[in-house]
């Protein structure tokens, strides 16, 4: 990504999933040291069929999708992470 001046892009991925098949996870990231933290987009990878894989033959079955439920407030980030993310 490419910031503009004055700006900080910030990305994550999480090395540690939600491995749970049922239930969404929340992840809280501070971000006190950085400053005002406003979201543009949040994208998840996950599929609703949870026995869906990426394969040699279908490499693209399960692709990053928008996650809407991505909030920021004043220097804290939320997001909920859907089942099997």
């Amino acid at each position: 990504m490419a910031s503009r001046p004055g700006r900080l892009d910030l990305a994550w991925h999480s090395t540690e999933p939600n491995r749970s098949t049922q239930q969404p996870v929340r992840l809280a990231v501070d971000c006190r040291a950085i400053g005002q933290v406003d979201i543009i987009t949040g994208t998840s990878s996950f599929d609703r069929d949870l026995n869906r894989t990426n394969t040699a033959d279908t490499p693209d079955a399960v692709l990053p999708r928008p996650n809407d439920d991505v909030r920021a407030d004043a220097a804290h980030v939320q997001a909920v992470l859907p089942p099997a993310s």
